[in-house]
């Protein structure tokens, strides 16, 4: 199965110290054992950046997961559709 899971942009002030980038260590370790089980697993990581939702949305349409998962939640973006349904993505920036 094609998985892609999202690290997203964080707007915590520790995510945003010069030069400090930390990894998404929950996704890492959800990931791993997905690839040690056959599935091809992308990460999005949006932090680094950190990419916009459009640009978010414009990588999910290139990988074409089956699924995808955020991370986790943050305010102003949801992000509960199936990997079909991101096709249909409308996007106001």
């Amino acid at each position: 199965m094609r998985l892609t899971l999202i690290n997203p942009p964080h707007t915590a002030i520790g995510s945003r110290v010069p030069g400090e980038v930390s990894p998404p260590l929950g996704l890492l370790a959800i990931g791993g054992p997905l690839i040690d089980a056959g599935h091809d697993v992308s990460l999005i990581n949006a932090d680094i950046a950190p990419m916009r939702l459009p640009e978010i949305a414009a990588r999910l349409l290139v990988l074409a997961p089956e699924v995808f998962s955020p991370g986790i939640w943050w305010s102003g973006f949801r992000m509960n559709l199936s990997g079909s349904e991101v096709q249909h993505l409308h996007i106001n920036s």
